[in-house]
């Protein structure tokens, strides 16, 4: 786990937690388990990082309250770093990045990461 600081300089927790939730969602829509996802527009890598880690920082700083402590769930760096590549390039059949790797039996190969669009998928509004 990335080790978090105390700053004066923190993300207000309001807009830290809005963007966790945005990321969050991303993850639950692929599982099924969302069907929504909030906006990420202007927000960049380093805001979502700067979110995750306030959230870090008050769970690992909350203090009992009746009995009860609050948690946050907070996104995996790869899972970040997803959700900026979906909001920042559009889906096509082109690699943003690639590089040189090997299969699961050791095989050289090509590694790549893209955003790729899914059809046939409709929203609620009936739209794609």
């Amino acid at each position: 786990m990335t080790p978090v600081s105390q700053s004066s300089d923190l993300m207000e927790l309001d807009r830290a937690i809005a963007i966790v939730k945005a990321i969050n969602q991303r993850c639950f829509c692929a599982m099924g388990i969302a069907d929504k996802v909030d906006s990420l527009d202007g927000v960049s890598l380093s805001q979502m990082l700067a979110a995750k880690d306030r959230l870090q920082l008050e769970s690992a700083t909350s203090r009992s309250v009746d009995g009860v402590r609050r948690f946050y769930t907070v996104p995996d760096d790869r899972l970040i770093a997803a959700a900026y590549a979906l909001q920042h390039y559009d889906g096509d059949d082109n690699a943003i990045v690639v590089v040189p790797g090997r299969d699961m039996f050791g095989e050289p190969c090509r590694k790549a990461l893209g955003v790729v669009q899914l059809e046939g998928l409709t929203d609620q509004e009936g739209e794609e």
